[in-house]
């Protein structure tokens, strides 16, 4: 992918944004985001491994809402991954702190440029009674199209019942 080049997406949540192919930088290839209209509030950085599977995204000014992946995020990977998140600064219970993880197990088929996945995500949540963490299940679905550079032309998913979807506008590239 070319430096500079532009990837312009819109969501059924809302906000459009534009990623920004930077370059590499250190070990991994960067891609900038801003959203639309909010892009001085909302802006993030997603770093990607030599292979092109992204492994960190940072926030700007909500640094509580970095997130890694290990050992990289399962998207666009053909057949079954397993990944986990790790997500900000995590939650204080008495004088610790604790990193939040969830666990991703996704299995993707493709058909040509057309893709379904399906995700099976865990995550520990605090139980405000007791304190305790308890383990919260939940699956959704996601089927789309892959184009250029193998990003995604369009999403459609649905979790807990509701449908969304995410589409590729346009690529820019200088």
């Amino acid at each position: 992918m070319p430096r500079g080049t532009k990837l312009h997406y819109e969501s059924s949540q809302g906000p459009k944004w534009v990623g920004t192919y930077v370059g590499k930088k250190g070990k991994y290839h960067r891609i900038d985001v801003r959203f639309i209209p909010d892009e001085k509030k909302y802006r993030r950085s997603d770093f990607y491994n030599k292979d092109g599977y992204l492994v960190k995204s940072e926030y700007k000014k909500l640094s509580s809402q970095d997130v890694d992946y290990t050992p990289f995020h399962c998207a666009r990977i053909v057949g079954k991954c397993t990944m986990s998140s790790t997500k900000g600064d995590g939650i204080v219970i008495g004088n610790r702190r604790m990193k939040l993880k969830t666990l991703y197990t996704y299995s993707t088929t493709l058909n040509g440029t057309n893709f379904s996945s399906t995700i099976t995500e865990t995550t520990l949540k605090l139980d405000s009674k007791s304190l305790q963490m308890k383990p919260s299940v939940s699956k959704r679905t996601i089927k789309g199209t892959l184009t250029d550079y193998n990003l995604f032309q369009m999403r459609h998913w649905t979790r807990d019942g509701k449908k969304g979807w995410t589409k590729l506008l346009k690529i820019e590239t200088k």
